[in-house]
C-alpha cells in the first residue's frame, strides 16, 4: 500500500447533499483543482471518471470503503478498471510501494486521483509495466492462491530438507533486485516469486 500525505479526501466532506448538482459540482472543482496541484496534464475525463465513483458510493462510511478497497488491497483492479473506460495506457507496478495504478499519458491514475512524489511522501518511486511482474502479479489479484502457495512451499523445503526460512532466503536470492517488491521482507517476496524460482534451489 502507498501512503498519501494530505488527500483531497470526498469522505470527510460532510453536510453536502448529493442530491443537489450545485454542490456536487462544488465538491468536484474542489477535488479538479487539487488533482490539477498534483499534476497540471491530468486527465480530467479519467478524473470525473473517479470523482463520480467516490460520489456514487456515497458520503463517509460509503465513499471511505470504496477507496479502502481499491486503494490497499485491490488497487490492481481498480487500475484494470480504468484501463476499459480509458483505452491507451497500461497497468502498472508502482515501485516499490505494494500498488498498481493506471498509467495514462505518462501519468498515474489510482482511486485517490492522480499519483505524484507528494502522494508518496516525496519517496521515489517508478511505474513499472506489470508484465515485468510475471509471477510477481498473482499477489496482486487476491485469487486465493496466496495459502496454496505457502502450503506448496512448505512441502517444497520439506522435500529439499531445508526450513521454510531457508527457502525463502534462497528464492529471494535468486530474485533480480529491481524486481524486489518488499526489500526489508523476504518472505513477502519469496512467496510472489516462488514459482519462477523453485527450480533454481
Amino acid at each position: 500500500m502507498i501512503m498519501n500525505t494530505k488527500p483531497f479526501d470526498i469522505g470527510k466532506m460532510t453536510g453536502k447533499n448529493l442530491n443537489d448538482e450545485k454542490h456536487k459540482r462544488q465538491m468536484w472543482n474542489e477535488f479538479f483543482e487539487n488533482m490539477l496541484w498534483h499534476n497540471e496534464d491530468a486527465d480530467s475525463g479519467i478524473l470525473e471518471f473517479i470523482f463520480n465513483i467516490q460520489i456514487n458510493s456515497g458520503i463517509g462510511a460509503g465513499s471511505e470503503a470504496i477507496r479502502k478497497l481499491f486503494y490497499e488491497d485491490y488497487s490492481y483492479y481498480f487500475a484494470v478498471i480504468l484501463k476499459e473506460a480509458f483505452p491507451g495506457g497500461y497497468v502498472a507496478w508502482v515501485k516499490p510501494f505494494n500498488h498498481i495504478c493506471y498509467v495514462y499519458k505518462n501519468i498515474g491514475y489510482n482511486i485517490r486521483g492522480v499519483i505524484d512524489e507528494e502522494m508518496l511522501m516525496f519517496q521515489e518511486y517508478e511505474l513499472v509495466p506489470i508484465q515485468e511482474l510475471k509471477y510477481g502479479l498473482e499477489s496482486f489479484m487476491h485469487r486465493g492462491y496466496d495459502e496454496i502457495i505457502e502450503e506448496e512451499m512448505g512441502e517444497f523445503a520439506n522435500e529439499k530438507g531445508i526450513s521454510y526460512a531457508e527457502l525463502c532466503s534462497k528464492i529471494y536470492e535468486c530474485i533480480p533486485d529491481d524486481l524486489k517488491i518488499q526489500p526489508k521482507n523476504m518472505f513477502f517476496d519469496a512467496k510472489r516469486f516462488f514459482k519462477a524460482y523453485k527450480y533454481q534451489i
